[in-house]
């Protein structure tokens, strides 16, 4: 799937741990909050999610907000 089958996905990031190299933690970057909420509605996030989770021994998820940047 290309970003631009997701309408409002700006990037997505897939970052792995170096001192364990099984631990990912996957973040995206939205438009807005409503862009992120109708993708995980789609059909298509669950089929998504659903692979992820075959592949992972835990899987957590949840949505952030921005509270500090550094510049």
């Amino acid at each position: 799937m290309a970003r631009a089958d997701v309408p409002g996905l700006v990037h997505a990031w897939l970052i792995r741990n170096v001192e364990d190299p099984r631990h990912f933690v996957s973040l995206a970057l939205w438009s807005d909050a409503g862009s992120r909420r109708a993708w995980k509605q789609h059909e298509r996030s669950a089929e998504h999610m659903g692979a992820c989770r075959a592949l992972c021994e835990e899987m957590v998820g949840s949505d952030f907000e921005l509270a500090v940047e550094v510049s």
